[in-house]
C-alpha cells in the first residue's frame, strides 16, 4: 500500500482513498468503513440495508453491466478496520459544487441528465429475483419511518406537521415495486469530464416505488447553486439550452419587480395632519414631475440639492417619509407573505 487519504465525503461512512502497488503499477482504490467510533446513530442505522447486503448488491449490479464500482475485497473486525470493503476508484469527482460550477465540467453537465436517466432506468429494470434480500418499503412505510425519525429527534415544528399531513393525503394508491437506490442525487454519482462515471453509496437501496429516486434527484436541497433547474440543478422538465433558461428566469424576476413597483407605487402618503383628500381629488405624485430637458446654460432649470431644499422647490421631508413607509410595507409583506410578488 503506497498511500491512504481520508476523504471529506461520506455522511454515514468513512471514505478512504487508497493507492495499492502491484507489479510496479499504481491501483487506485476506495475503502468504505463504519465510523471510527464503531457505533452508528440508531436512527441512521435503522435505514441502512447492512454492509453485507450492500456488498452483494454492488457486485450483482456490476456483473449486470451497470456502472457501479467493482468490489475488490471484503474486510471484517479481524482486519482491524471493522466491517468494511474495498472497491475500485472510478475516475472523476462526486463534489456537487465542483460539478455544477467548474468550467472544465461544462461538457459533462450538458450530457449528465440524459446519462443519469439512462442509468437509473437500467437500475429500475433489474429483476428483483437476481438481487440479494432487500426490504420492501411502500410510501406509507417511508412516511412512517420519517415520522419515527422526527419523533426520535424530538422535533416539534408546525412546518413538519403540515408536510406530513400533505404527504399522508397524497400517498400513491398503486405503484410498481422495483430496485430503488434510495438517495439518487449529485454527491452519490461520480462524474468525470465526459459525464457520468458511476453510481455509488447503495446503503439505502430497497424495493419500492421508482418515482422516489426521481423525487430525491429533483429536490430543491440537492440543486445547490442552481435552484431554478429542477433536475439536480442541471436541467428542466422540458429541456432547454442554459441560455434560454437564464433568459426565462430573468424575465420572471423582471415581472416580479414590476409587480412590486406597481404595488408600492400605489401607496400614497396620508397628510401628516387633518382629513384625507375628498373622493375624486387628484392624488399628489410621489416624486416631483420630471421637467423637460433644458440646455446647460439655461439658468431657469429646476435646482437640486441644498439650494432647492432651502427654496422649497422639493419637499424632501415628504419624500423621505414616503420612502420609509414603502420600505416598511415591503419588509412586512415579505416576512408575512413572501408569495405576494409571484
Amino acid at each position: 500500500m503506497a498511500e491512504a487519504e481520508r476523504l471529506s465525503a461520506g455522511a454515514s461512512q468513512e471514505i478512504w482513498a487508497l493507492t495499492a502497488i502491484a507489479d510496479g503499477t499504481d491501483i487506485p482504490l476506495i475503502l468504505r468503513r463504519p465510523p471510527e467510533s464503531g457505533q452508528e446513530d440508531d436512527l441512521a442505522s435503522s435505514m441502512l440495508t447492512g454492509k453485507q447486503v450492500e456488498i452483494e448488491l454492488q457486485r450483482t449490479l456490476h456483473d449486470l453491466g451497470i456502472n457501479v464500482p467493482e468490489v475488490i475485497a471484503e474486510l471484517d473486525d479481524e482486519d482491524g478496520v471493522g466491517m468494511a470493503f474495498i472497491m475500485e476508484r472510478l475516475p472523476g469527482v462526486a463534489v456537487p459544487q465542483k460539478i455544477l460550477g467548474d468550467d472544465s465540467y461544462a461538457d459533462a453537465r450538458s450530457a449528465l441528465v440524459q446519462q443519469m436517466a439512462d442509468s437509473l432506468a437500467r437500475v429500475h429494470n433489474v429483476s428483483t429475483a437476481a438481487l440479494p434480500p432487500l426490504p420492501l418499503l411502500t410510501a406509507a412505510d417511508q412516511l412512517a419511518r420519517f415520522r419515527a425519525i422526527v419523533d426520535g429527534c424530538d422535533l416539534h415544528h408546525s412546518g413538519l406537521e403540515v408536510a406530513f399531513s400533505w404527504l399522508d393525503a397524497r400517498q400513491p394508491t398503486e405503484s410498481t415495486a422495483t430496485l430503488v437506490h434510495g438517495d439518487f442525487r449529485l454527491g452519490n454519482v461520480i462524474v468525470d469530464h465526459s459525464g457520468l462515471s458511476g453510481i455509488i453509496d447503495w446503503e439505502l437501496a430497497h424495493i419500492g416505488d421508482p418515482m422516489s429516486d426521481l423525487g430525491w434527484l429533483c429536490m430543491r436541497s440537492w440543486r445547490f447553486s442552481r435552484p431554478e433547474l429542477p433536475a439536480a440543478g442541471l436541467g428542466c422538465r422540458a429541456w432547454k439550452p442554459w441560455g434560454a433558461v437564464r433568459r426565462i428566469c430573468q424575465s420572471r424576476q423582471c415581472r416580479r419587480r414590476r409587480r412590486a413597483r406597481t404595488f408600492l407605487g400605489s401607496l400614497r402618503q396620508r397628510p401628516l395632519g387633518g382629513d384625507l383628500p375628498p373622493p375624486g381629488a387628484p392624488v399628489p405624485r410621489r416624486f416631483p414631475r420630471r421637467q423637460p430637458h433644458r440646455a446647460r446654460g439655461d439658468r431657469t432649470s429646476p435646482r437640486r440639492g441644498p439650494e432647492a431644499l432651502r427654496s422649497g422647490e422639493i419637499d424632501w421631508h415628504r419624500i423621505d417619509i414616503q420612502a420609509h413607509v414603502r420600505k416598511c410595507v415591503e419588509e412586512n409583506l415579505l416576512v408575512s407573505n413572501p408569495r405576494w410578488l409571484r
